[in-house]
């Protein structure tokens, strides 16, 4: 997989591209992202508590660490996979026939699965608005002007480049120590720099379903002033949900249970995690320089917990739980049939079918500390290897 993800590669991010890990003149760039002051704070604070500032490819799903987020971006713009690979070739491909949104309403059945009884996903909750000095995170009523604008098109750079999750870390919970697991990074924060503005409480209810609540009467009290937020997730959540049909009819949505924090070590994980990432903040030289701080009001609905308590914290994360969009698991790769959770062997033929394979990241049987969005190209690059030496082309 190593050699398949160098060959997709175009690296031009914070780190060494020299050093064995990255590729070079492949379908996918890799570029830097915009860094806001308050990401350079949370770099800093990291090295404060004696963490390494290293690559998160080379190292990071097996070492405790800080980094700056690259991005899957070309001149400033993202690069998604229909970019990389279908643009140039989907109206010249005779071969290839692309449908968007199509539904299938009729099927026979050929053999009956777990398919949807092993849901995974990484997610976690949402800490902030954390308040810092005017300036020094991304306001877009003032970052979003004429100079910024011309500086985003012309050079691809500026803060109009920025995804706005720009940093990230992982380190092993207590619980991971106590167990022995020194290689097992099981939380996992991604840094936010990006102020409650004009448009976040659209955008949150869209991405997230943010409680209306919530964001009005807690998150909202930020509004217009520099903030950001960690999104402290569990890598590798004990938990695990389901996904299963809500009845005969094609066009009904699916019910998705995921089942966040029904595990007890969940739970513990999560919390350790949220109180590492305000310690962060208000506890180190880097934060405190720019007035860094989380807003001292209860969130709504945890006010019957001693503020700041383990209890007041997993109360947050309850009301407070996003998803990080890594969902997988629900048709995982096993050997064969004898396996009870699994759906496909290891070339993603399904088993008892000819000619039907799956290729996205329902096979995985676990989430994974990346994103998907490359690991599943290169999953299917994979793939096609497998169709074309059967098919011997």
């Amino acid at each position: 997989m190593l050699r398949i993800y160098k060959e997709m590669e175009d690296y031009h991010g914070y780190f060494d591209k020299n050093d064995g890990s990255h590729g070079n003149g492949g379908e996918v760039s890799i570029e830097k992202s915009h860094l806001q002051i308050v990401t350079q704070r949370f770099l800093a604070a990291g090295k404060e508590l004696n963490f390494k500032i290293r690559d998160p490819c080379a190292y990071g799903p097996l070492t405790d660490g800080f980094a700056a987020m690259d991005s899957t971006s070309k001149g400033g713009k993202r690069w998604s996979s229909y970019s990389s690979h279908l643009k140039n070739i989907i109206h010249s491909r005779q071969s290839l026939r692309v449908e968007r949104f199509a539904t299938v309403t009729k099927i026979p059945v050929k053999v009956d699965l777990p398919v949807g009884k092993n849901l995974q996903d990484k997610y976690g909750a949402l800490v902030g608005p954390f308040i810092a000095d005017s300036g020094t995170s991304f306001l877009l009523e003032r970052d979003v002007n004429l100079r910024t604008l011309v500086e985003w098109q012309l050079y691809g750079t500026g803060p109009i480049q920025s995804s706005r999750v720009e940093a990230s870390n992982t380190f092993s919970s207590s619980y991971a120590k106590r167990g022995g697991y020194t290689d097992f990074q099981d939380i996992h924060t991604y840094f936010l720099a990006w102020s409650v503005d004009s448009r976040f409480k659209e955008t949150m209810s869209l991405a997230f379903n943010l409680n209306e609540n919530v964001l009005q009467n807690y998150i909202g009290k930020a509004k217009g002033f520099d903030s950001f937020f960690q999104l402290v997730t569990i890598n590798y959540p004990f938990g695990s949900g389901e996904m299963r049909l809500k009845d005969r009819n094609p066009f009904s949505q699916p019910l998705l249970d995921p089942k966040y924090l029904q595990h007890p070590r969940d739970v513990e994980v999560l919390v350790e995690a949220i109180k590492f990432s305000v310690n962060l903040v208000e506890n180190t030289t880097s934060f405190r320089e720019i007035n860094a701080k989380l807003i001292p009001d209860y969130l709504p609905g945890c006010e019957a917990h001693i503020y700041r308590s383990d209890s007041y914290w997993e109360c947050l994360a309850r009301h407070l739980t996003l998803t990080a969009y890594k969902y997988c698991g629900t048709a995982p790769i096993g050997k064969d049939r004898s396996d009870p959770r699994a759906v496909v062997d290891s070339k993603f033929r399904v088993f008892g079918t000819k000619g039907l394979r799956i290729i996205d990241a329902s096979v995985l049987e676990t989430t994974l500390t990346p994103g998907y969005h490359v690991t599943m190209e290169a999953i299917a690059e994979l793939a096609s290897t497998f169709i074309l030496n059967q098919w011997k082309i």
